[in-house]
């Protein structure tokens, strides 16, 4: 399937980890019916981490053969499809079992103070980040769109 490939390239030369979580098919009637779900990470410092989920509908998918301008004839997949796209950038995570500010999510707390002021001193390299986080959601799913219009 082209859409994997274009998925994979993306995610590899992004530094992405990734793997499909879900994946499911079933016929009926009226075609092939798949849900996937897609999960892909990318620790970007010891901070903050990207997380990017996508999931997909494919209802009523079957194979037609069309012709192109040059009268070649190629086997294609048609049928509806719903997609669900979501980024986040995601900010104390755990990593090795210990965050860096352990009780920060707890409001009230002195360690979410600290976290806080943390995250004031650098409320700009923040920014960047989310701007970054944006650019790549974009990026691939621009990809996306352009491997399901081929």
């Amino acid at each position: 399937m082209l859409l994997w490939g274009k998925k994979k390239f993306w995610f590899d030369k992004n530094n992405y980890d990734f793997f499909e979580r879900k994946h499911d098919e079933k016929y009926t009637p009226k075609g092939k019916e798949i849900v996937s779900e897609w999960f892909a990470k990318r620790e970007v410092t010891d901070y903050v981490r990207f997380v990017i989920v996508i999931e997909f509908w494919i209802r009523e998918c079957v194979d037609v053969v069309v012709e192109d301008e040059k009268g070649n004839k190629k086997e294609k997949s048609k049928g509806k499809l719903e997609m669900d796209f979501n980024s986040e950038m995601v900010k104390n995570y755990e990593k090795g079992g210990r965050r860096k500010f352990q009780y920060g999510e707890v409001k009230g707390t002195f360690h979410h103070f600290i976290k806080l002021l943390y995250e004031r001193l650098i409320k700009s390299e923040l920014q960047k980040y989310e701007k970054k986080l944006k650019e790549e959601s974009k990026e691939i799913f621009n990809e996306l769109k352009s491997a399901l219009e081929e």
